[in-house]
């Protein structure tokens, strides 16, 4: 699949090349790379940093922006620092409608309350069943029936 700017790098563990040669005391900013090539982090939370042998608090302790880093204060300039790169996280998107199988969900997870009421009209055959939606007032149920009109399960939740 291609991807218009940087492709993902899920899992992609790295080390980030030492940026300790520039801590002065008082500059706070920072290019990252890997390798000699700019590294950059989509979260200051995907990056594990040590500055001075003590991990620093993303968000409090720095932030970063592309492939820079700030740190809050101006690390020492006699600290060392290391860093590592967790890999990004992968967003997939909104699942296409009609790809999502049975066999791809695990049991149990779908449950009356994930269930729309509203959505099902009474004595709807859907192969194997028959849902039939009862409205009682303020409470909906759905009676699923096998093809030979067996109630298998009634569901019950609160809607209109």
């Amino acid at each position: 699949m291609a991807y218009i700017g940087r492709t993902p790098e899920v899992g992609n563990y790295s080390k980030l090349d030492d940026i300790s040669a520039s801590f002065n005391g008082s500059l706070t900013t920072f290019n990252l790379t890997v390798a000699g090539a700019a590294f950059t982090a989509s979260t200051p939370s995907s990056l594990i940093v040590s500055v001075g042998g003590v991990l620093q608090e993303p968000e409090g302790a720095y932030t970063v922006s592309g492939s820079t880093i700030t740190f809050t204060s101006p690390p020492a300039g006699s600290a060392d620092f290391f860093a590592v790169a967790l890999g990004n996280t992968l967003d997939i998107g909104t699942v296409s409608d009609g790809t999502i199988t049975g066999a791809k969900l695990s049991a149990g997870s779908v449950t009356a309350g994930k269930i729309a009421v509203a959505g099902i009209s009474s004595n709807t055959n859907y192969g194997q069943g028959t849902f039939t939606k009862h409205g009682f007032a303020n409470i909906q149920s759905i009676t699923v029936a096998n093809s030979s009109g067996g109630v298998l399960k009634t569901l019950f939740g609160v809607g209109s």
